[in-house]
Parts: structure tokens; C-alpha cells; sequence
């Protein structure tokens, strides 16, 4: 659903599947409304650049603009490959409902002020801190940390008395995680492990942890809905997730997000409304939430 008259930003996964590379020079994503019998709605057409040269077989989200009609209804959006020679290959149609009111998302607590790395997750962890013990006071938990590679935010909440297990697609970071903490906080030796395994895939029982934490790491996987009921199947129904350190606000043009594209790096932004969207498909509601200038702090829990 998009809200009537609006022009924003959304996510689009697109993969190159030919074989040559799909040129940023010169390339462009356009979106326009049609009816659902095919007319063009005028005044629809958005286009996005391409950001990156995407090469054959490679997968990335890119942040499109749109322009929903002004209209009320149902109505079909067209995701059109505007190549440098004029030709244009169709490779969306996706039917969208456009309505009168503002998509509704969730309340959250505003922060102006922009957060460097550092202090950005420090925060995120006191707000998952603030959250235990409103939810949970002086009741030690056991956390799984999604995406906790060397040195995981988790570590912090162990040194609080709660047991940890930080997860990780890489093996060697793993395992350079163990040996690191090992040496330099071997008292975490019984309430902080590490294992390496696939966050969509975790090789867990149902209801084997109390919570499951994301540190800027849930922007980074393609499948989001997967991913958080995978989280939710392994933290139970009295369970919840807790995500931090998440863009909210899409900005194709920032330098960052060009940067770690042109590296190899996909780091997703995903507007409020569609984080709602996630959420609400993943039969989770919002418990906590706080928003640093654009960064995202989430405490989910299993919709009522």
C-alpha cells in the first residue's frame, strides 16, 4: 500500500540475470502507475540511476523512487530497465493499493542528533539493556546475536550475567572471536560462545533462547520476513528480537551506501513503513522503539 499523492522511496531486489554486466553509465530504473487494465496514470513516472555497474549473476537491493497516483484505488506499478540506447525491458509489475490516509508504522522515540559507529551501537545496547530490565528485571537471559562476527555486542550483556551465544556466516570470524575473547576476557569463558551458521537457517530448537539481538546486521540479508520468523521460531512464544543500528531513512544519493555498494557490500535501507510491513508479515509487534537521527533501535515481540 502506498498513501495517495506521495512521492518516497522503496526498496527493490534485482538480480542480473544475463551475461554481460548491467552498466551504471547511462542506466536507469524507471516506475510508473498503471491502471489495472494497462493505461498509464500520467504524472506516476519516477526514475532512479543505477548506482553501481552490476555484475552477471549478482543480486542487490536498490532504493527506487515512486510516485503514487493521486487517486485512491488499486492500480499496477510497472518497474521498468532504461538502458543508454533507448530500449526498455519490463522486469516488475506489482499491484499496489493507493489510499487516502498515511500509512500507519509504529511509535517510536526521536533523537535528532546523528551517532557516530561506536556510539551508535553503545546506544543500542543501553536501549536493549533499558528493555530487560523493564521486561525481565534482574533476571539473567539466554541471547543468541545474529551477525556478531569478532567482537559482538552481545559480549556487553554478558558482562551483565546473562549467557550469549554470537552467530556468524563466517567461520574464521568465529573462531578469531573465541580466541580473542578468550584472551582478553576469559571470565566470559562460561557465558559467551560462538558459532558459525547461516541466520536463516539457525540450528536450533524452537524456544531454545530467550531473545535473539541484530546489530547492524539485519539490513544486511535479502530476505527479511525469513529471517525474523526464524528468530521468532528459536526465541519462542514468550520470546522477542531486538534489532539496532538499522537506516530508516532511504537516501539513494548517500555516499555511504554508494560507497559500500561499488565494494561489494549491500547495506539495505528500508523505509519505516516498510519495516512495519516485515514486522506485521513476520506475526511480530513493537515493543520499544527509538530512532537516532536515521538509525533504527527495535525490541519485537510475538503479535498479540
Amino acid at each position: 500500500r502506498l498513501t495517495a499523492g506521495q512521492q518516497v522511496y522503496r526498496s527493490v531486489r534485482v538480480r542480473n540475470a544475463g551475461k554481460g554486466a548491467l552498466e551504471a553509465a547511462g542506466t536507469q530504473i524507471e516506475t510508473r502507475f498503471e491502471s489495472l487494465a494497462g493505461e498509464l496514470v500520467a504524472g506516476t513516472e519516477a526514475t532512479s540511476a543505477v548506482p553501481v555497474d552490476i555484475a552477471p549473476g549478482r543480486a542487490i537491493t536498490l532504493v527506487v523512487a515512486l510516485r503514487a497516483p493521486a487517486g485512491v484505488g488499486k492500480f499496477r506499478l510497472a518497474v521498468r530497465q532504461l538502458a543508454p540506447a533507448g530500449a526498455g525491458l519490463d522486469f516488475l509489475g506489482l499491484e499496489v493499493e493507493v489510499i487516502a490516509c498515511e500509512l500507519p508504522v509504529f511509535e517510536y522515540t526521536y533523537f535528532p542528533d546523528s551517532l557516530d559507529y561506536g556510539a551508535d551501537h553503545h546506544t543500542a545496547m543501553l536501549e536493549l539493556v533499558a528493555f530487560l530490565e523493564q521486561r525481565h528485571p534482574q533476571r539473567p537471559m539466554s541471547l543468541l546475536e545474529i551477525g556478531g562476527g569478532v567482537h559482538p555486542t552481545g559480549h556487553a550483556l554478558a558482562q551483565r550475567g546473562h549467557r550469549v551465544i554470537s552467530s556468524d556466516i563466517s567461520h574464521s570470524q568465529s573462531i578469531l572471536g573465541t580466541l580473542y575473547f578468550h584472551d582478553k576476557m576469559p571470565a566470559l569463558d562460561e557465558s559467551l560462545g560462538f558459532i558459525s551458521c547461516e541466520g536463516t537457517e539457525l540450528p536450533f530448537a524452537p524456544g531454545s533462547f530467550d531473545g535473539v539481538m541484530m546489530l547492524a546486521a539485519f539490513h544486511h540479508f535479502a530476505d527479511p520476513v525469513r529471517l525474523l520468523r526464524e528468530a521468532a521460531r528459536i526465541a519462542g512464544p514468550g520470546g522477542f528480537i531486538y534489532l539496532g543500528c538499522d537506516s530508516c531513512a532511504p537516501n539513494p544519493t548517500d555516499p555511504q551506501y554508494l560507497e559500500d555498494l561499488r565494494s561489494g557490500v549491500n547495506e539495505q535501507m528500508w523505509t519505516l513503513a516498510e519495516l512495519t510491513a516485515f514486522y506485521r508479515e513476520a506475526g511480530l509487534a513493537v515493543a520499544r522503539a527509538r530512532v537516532d537521527s536515521s538509525s533504527l533501535k527495535v525490541a519485537l515481540v510475538p503479535r498479540a
